[in-house]
């Protein structure tokens, strides 16, 4: 079984997608209110937040803290999908395989604020 997990992790997975183009990240941490997380914070309010740049690694937010951020990207004008194929941005929060609770979760919206997608561990 071990070989079989090596052999999907090292020679099957990295080929499932290719990158096309690299995402631009910005986030806005919901700031604490006398220590307290107040929540939710509405779709409007959030866009109109003043949003920093964030790097792969960083830390993004406490326990139950939410973070929001704006993904920005280019599709490629020379990219040429086939029928079979679809444009798509790969999102990964962080997840360990072996432990589904107790993770980050999101909602991915579009730029109106209609919920396209919910990510956790078992389903990203």
């Amino acid at each position: 079984m071990q070989r079989v997990t090596r052999t999907l992790k090292e020679r099957i997975l990295p080929f499932e997608y290719t990158t096309v183009s690299s995402l631009d990240v910005s986030q806005w941490r919901q700031p604490l209110e006398d220590g307290v997380i107040s929540e939710p914070v509405r779709f409007k309010e959030a866009l109109q937040a003043n949003f920093v740049p964030f790097e792969l690694g960083q830390t993004w937010g406490g326990a139950w803290q939410t973070t929001w951020f704006k993904l920005h990207g280019q599709v490629p004008t020379d990219l040429s999908l086939t029928e079979e194929q679809r444009l798509e941005v790969r999102v990964d929060l962080g997840f360990e395989e072996h432990f589904v609770g107790f993770h980050a979760e999101a909602l991915v919206r579009d730029v109106n604020g209609k919920t396209i997608k919910a990510l956790n561990p078992r389903s990203r």
